[in-house]
């Protein structure tokens, strides 16, 4: 079976592309099992950050005086 050249380049990057994905699955699933607590670095950080903006938010809605609605 002889392809031509662009078959042959499409199939090429293909299964680079298979073995690129295979490679980023094992390394995501290899920093979970390093993971101390079943948590990435990355989710943890995210988790924080949002902890702090709903703080943030709680404390800017407390600070805003209620307003009367009076018609």
């Amino acid at each position: 079976m002889v392809l031509d050249p662009l078959s042959a380049f499409s199939v090429a990057c293909n299964v680079l592309q298979m073995i690129e994905l295979g490679v980023k699955v094992l390394s995501k699933a290899a920093d979970y099992r390093n993971a101390e607590t079943g948590v990435l670095a990355e989710q943890k950080d995210l988790r924080d950050v949002l902890q702090s903006l709903n703080n943030l938010n709680t404390n800017l809605l407390a600070s805003i005086p209620e307003q009367t609605a009076s018609k």
